[in-house]
Formats: structure tokens, sequence, C-alpha cells
């Protein structure tokens, strides 16, 4: 298993350099004060780079919010059955 892991890391790597060598063409981006020019494959990286660190903020925002809302729901469970054990044990009266 490691050795497929490795060819494919290697294959991953191959292609990686391919795919700057076909897009070596520098292109000018236009940020609204200032403009780099950088390769066009650099340019592909870098955006990747902030969609895998934007979706990641948004995945932890999203398991945070849920992990709040579990541990709410599990004391609120704990009184319930602490609840429920403490009505099972009063004895029952006759209306006689």
């Amino acid at each position: 298993m490691r050795i497929i892991l490795t060819l494919f890391y290697i294959i991953l790597v191959i292609l990686a350099v391919s795919f700057a060598g076909l897009n070596a063409t520098p292109v000018q981006v236009n940020f609204y004060f200032t403009s780099l020019n950088m390769p066009v494959s650099v340019l592909i990286i870098y955006i990747f780079g902030i969609g895998v660190i934007g979706g990641f903020m948004m995945f932890l925002f999203k398991y945070w919010r849920l992990k709040t809302e579990n541990f709410k729901i599990k004391n609120q469970l704990k009184l319930t059955e602490k609840e429920i054990k403490n009505l099972r044990a009063i004895p029952l009266k006759d209306q006689h």
C-alpha cells in the first residue's frame, strides 16, 4: 500500500511540474490598488489555496456550531433523564 501511495505522489508531482511548464506565460493580475505579474500556474495554485483555506474555515465554523448544539442537547438530555428518575422514585398515592 505504501508503494502505491508513493507512486501516486510521484505521478502527482510530475503532473504538477508539467502543468507549471505548460502554463509558464506570465499574466498581469490587477488588484484594486496594485497589480502583479505572475505565471498562470502560480495564479491557479494561489486561487486553489485560497479556496481550500476558505472552505476549511467554513467547515470549522459549521463544526463548532454543531459541537455547541450537541453539547446543549446532551445537557438537556441529562436533565430530562434525572427528572424522569426522580418522578419514578415518587411513590404513587391513592385518591381514597
